[in-house]
């Protein structure tokens, strides 16, 4: 539709001009486009200059496919990345005739990348860094709403959406739209009494933590604070355990020692054998308890891949057979343990990942 308004427009104009053979027109900008990236929102003038000879010369700017109104020789436009063309026709007595030239306005672009540093143990808020490419630098930013600051560094920032206004040292400006998210720090521990035999009058207590930023700081409540998570002389009872990690993030977890009821076997559902040290094996808690036990395990055919009488956590199934690594896949145990001269069985699943 809008090369044919343009034709449309140049039928007339040539049909009551001509042209002078050869007609040529160049444009001119200020400041020069050709050889500069200008700020976006700059003020930019084109000027058609045509050639020498060219009498009563008319023209049509045409800016990214659209026809700009008029005739004029000059025209001033806000830059934002432009393709312009102008088409001139003159009266000299020639054949009927046109000419164009294009220029292209190419407009400074910077483009900021945020990053979510620490949430500080509060989900609500979050340290970001901001980092700018395109442009300039070094830039100045202002965070609407929250501050201005000339290295992108911005703590404490409520999570939300917020709008980002840059400037580079050339004094061009953008604008961005931004999303701060903070990202949970959580501690996750897990601690447990380690009960050897029955109706002690004391136990040992082992916390782990993950997540977080290590190391940790453990309060084991009226017994004693450590950075191990490592308790002896525990009694029975109920304790509350504070864990604070470097960050000063805390976790509280809830204790109970009963040295009177042995806890029964708590056999591990998931195996990750990479030889990671950490999970390669499969552990069944509270086995010490009942040393008089055998082992089955058996894979998804019902084909018997490891036996074991009296099986220890020290020397765990490691998902290898004959010396070779088992396949990943779901294998099927039964453990037969005494427990107070009763024979019990249980049985279950076992998950191997790698």
């Amino acid at each position: 539709m809008k090369k044919n308004l343009l034709f449309l427009l140049f039928m007339g104009l040539i049909a009551a001009v001509r042209a002078q053979c050869p007609l040529d027109v160049q444009i001119a900008s200020t400041p020069d486009v050709t050889t500069i990236e200008v700020c976006k929102g700059d003020t930019v003038r084109l000027e058609a200059n045509p050639s020498a000879g060219a009498i009563t010369p008319q023209y049509i700017w045409v800016v990214n496919g659209d026809t700009i109104p008029g005739f004029d020789s000059l025209l001033t436009l806000t830059a934002y990345n432009q393709n312009v063309q102008v088409y001139m026709a003159t009266n000299t007595g020639c054949s009927p005739d046109t000419v164009t030239a294009a220029i292209q306005i190419q407009t400074v672009l910077i483009q900021p990348t945020v990053t979510i540093l620490d949430s500080k143990c509060n989900p609500e808020v979050a340290d970001i860094q901001i980092n700018s490419t395109g442009g300039k630098s070094p830039y100045s930013y202002n965070l609407v709403g929250i501050d201005t600051s000339s290295t992108g560094y911005y703590e404490d920032v409520p999570a939300g959406t917020y709008t980002l206004l840059i400037t580079d040292s050339a004094g061009c400006n953008d604008t961005a739209q931004i999303t701060v998210t903070p990202i949970p720090n959580d501690i996750i521990t897990e601690a447990f009494p380690i009960i050897e035999e029955c109706n002690l009058t004391e136990a040992d207590v082992y916390a782990h933590s993950k997540d977080g930023t290590s190391p940790y700081t453990y309060e084991l409540e009226g017994i004693e604070t450590n950075t191990t998570g490592n308790f002896t002389g525990v009694t029975e009872g109920t304790y509350m355990l504070y864990v604070t990690d470097s960050d000063g993030c805390t976790d509280t977890v809830e204790l109970v020692v009963d040295l009177y009821t042995c806890p029964p076997p708590i056999p591990s559902e998931v195996i990750t054998p990479n030889e990671d040290g950490y999970n390669d094996g499969w552990y069944v808690r509270n086995i010490e308890l009942y040393p008089e036990n055998e082992v089955f395990i058996y894979d998804r055919w019902g084909q018997r891949v490891y036996h074991k009488k009296e099986y220890v956590n020290t020397d765990p199934w490691d998902v290898k057979y004959i010396g070779a690594n088992m396949p990943v896949s779901t294998y099927y145990y039964i453990l037969k343990y005494v427990d107070n001269d009763e024979e019990k069985v249980m049985n279950g699943a076992i998950s191997v990942f790698r």
